[in-house]
């Protein structure tokens, strides 16, 4: 059930299309199934024309795109040469990924490791690795997983049916008789009893019991209970929470130190922008302390003053991607407590079935598989369904100009798998839609459904389904959408028989006689009904996307 599927009554002109085709065709050049993965917005482009590195002596390595863990320093990214590799066959890698001056290099097939001196720690032959993380690298043979050290030897043997990078000195680990925390020579710290999990970062990791989350520390002890919608990594010793449809931000204690009433948080080590509403923000320290918005920008601009690129040892023709170390390595972890939402994030099909109660099995995440390092499991408590649902979603390492995403939510029926809604972002200027949960400001509750839009040079739509569920299956409660474009768009006849429905960016709707003098002209429907813009956004600003931390 998606919105990419409607079919609208608009169209942009020709010309238009096609300039709006070939950027989403170049961006989606960024993102080729098998090299991409995500980085946060503040980073330096890729460049992703693909490079060679040849020499007489050595191989020849031909890749996509190379990136760079985050050195300490915020956007202080390590800029080695990218070393020869030693082996005696060219090999062509989708991406490499530099972390503690260890590559882990996806080839083709496999995945292996390289020290910085381009020396084979073992060469490609695993069926995933992640980057190295405190010295070790979590690596899966076949289904199972298990830990190389530096010099590949596997000192933590692959029989676990799950398991994740170290951090903050614990690995999650998953075997037939539990799963928990280990340490690094895989002994067992403890074990867990909750829904889902995250990794440790900040010396807290986050859970999940009931669709609602909370903290435990790095004995096993709960220190903050469920009480939250949703939860974040801690940072700095503050961390995003939400409750119903508004986050704010605690400490490790639970004191609330930014209200939690804001649609989304922007955090950083200075200060926070917090934004209520599209006209209403607000700006915080981190010690709770508000500000203003001319304080707020003194604090950026002094940041950015201290800011210094670091020199480049790189060739021209590198790309200098830094990565956020969280993305790479943090990870949400669903338990085998909730079995048929766990296969998901382990493997690439389910059988399900479909809203008509179609029983079929159909690949998982087919576009991007274990290629892809940025994946979201999360678990939720939604109204009219009464086991949580799976919020699933990928995006890549390269995060182009525009959203390219690939979101799916699941329920569990009668035992079985139930997709009930899915959402694609091409990452080009058409943009598509994404899977999303809604809050309803009057009924006080969340709902799922999906958001998306179209843009391009010629106007530009906003679109989306709110869901109500009706025997476990999703139907749609309210449908919106709302178009702005250039008048030459239109047919005359469409013009002259809608003109009182079409109105000006002002909100004044156009008459037959003065449609013709409109340049650019807007569009509203609810449930396929054309409406005024002040009757869409009374029936719009009821409902705000919630976004997930």
């Amino acid at each position: 059930m998606s919105t990419k599927s409607r079919n609208y009554h608009y169209s942009f002109p020709e010309s238009s299309v096609i300039i709006s085709l070939i950027c989403a065709l170049s961006l989606w050049g960024c993102a080729v199934p098998e090299e991409i993965a995500s980085s946060p917005d503040n980073q330096i482009p890729s460049n992703t024309q693909e490079n060679i590195i040849s020499d007489s002596d050595t191989a020849r390595v031909s890749y996509f795109n190379a990136y760079y863990a985050e050195a300490d320093t915020p956007r202080q990214f390590p800029y080695p040469v990218l070393p020869d590799f030693h082996e005696d066959e060219e090999f062509y890698a989708p991406y490499i990924i530099c972390s503690e001056d260890i590559f882990c290099i996806k080839t083709e097939k496999y995945f292996g490791y390289a020290d910085a001196n381009g020396k084979w720690i073992c060469k490609p032959q695993y069926d995933f690795a992640y980057p190295f993380s405190e010295g070790m690298g979590c690596i899966k043979k076949g289904d199972y997983y298990g830990f190389i050290n530096t010099d590949g030897e596997e000192v933590i043997p692959a029989y676990y049916l799950d398991a994740a990078p170290f951090s903050d000195g614990l690995a999650y680990f998953c075997t037939q008789t539990g799963y928990g925390f280990m340490d690094h020579e895989g002994k067992p710290v403890f074990y867990l009893d909750c829904d889902s999990v995250s990794s440790f970062h900040g010396g807290l990791a986050y859970f999940s019991i009931d669709g609602k989350y909370g903290y435990i520390d790095q004995t096993g002890e709960v220190v903050l209970e469920p009480i939250y919608d949703d939860a974040g990594y801690f940072e700095n010793g503050l961390a995003q929470v939400r409750i119903g449809g508004n986050i704010g931000v605690i400490d490790k204690a639970g004191n609330v130190i930014i209200p939690i009433e804001y649609q989304y948080i922007i955090l950083n080590n200075t200060a926070f922008l917090c934004q209520k509403s599209p006209d209403e923000i607000d700006y915080f320290m981190p010690n709770g302390e508000k500000i203003t918005s001319d304080q707020y920008s003194k604090i950026s601009n002094e940041q950015l003053k201290t800011y210094q690129e670091p020199i480049s040892l790189l060739p021209e023709e590198f790309s200098r991607n830094g990565i956020d170390s969280t993305d790479l390595l943090c990870r949400n972890h669903i338990t085998p407590r909730k079995k048929i939402y766990w296969e998901i994030s382990k493997g690439k099909s389910v059988t399900q079935q479909d809203i008509e109660g179609n029983i079929f099995t159909e690949p998982l995440y087919e576009t991007w598989e274990d290629n892809n390092y940025r994946k979201i499991f999360k678990l939720f408590s939604v109204n009219d369904i009464n086991e949580p649902i799976l919020y699933c979603c990928e995006t890549p390492l390269y995060i182009p100009l525009f959203p390219l995403s690939d979101s799916t939510i699941y329920s569990i029926q009668n035992n079985r798998l139930t997709r009930l809604t899915s959402g694609y972002e091409c990452g080009g200027s058409a943009r598509g839609d994404r899977a999303c949960l809604w809050w309803d400001y009057l009924d006080q509750k969340i709902l799922i459904g999906l958001h998306g839009g179209v843009g391009g040079f010629a106007g530009f739509s906003n679109y989306g389904d709110i869901y109500e569920i009706s025997e476990n299956l999703p139907k749609i409660y309210m449908s919106f959408w709302c178009v702005t474009q250039d008048r030459n768009n239109y047919n005359d006849e469409y013009l002259s028989e809608n003109a009182e429905q079409i109105y000006s960016s002002d909100g004044i709707p156009f008459t037959k006689e003065n449609i013709w003098e409109a340049e650019i002209v807007c569009e509203y429907e609810l449930n396929s009904e054309k409406v005024s813009p002040k009757t869409f956004r009374q029936a719009t600003e009821r409902y705000q996307e919630i976004n997930i931390l």
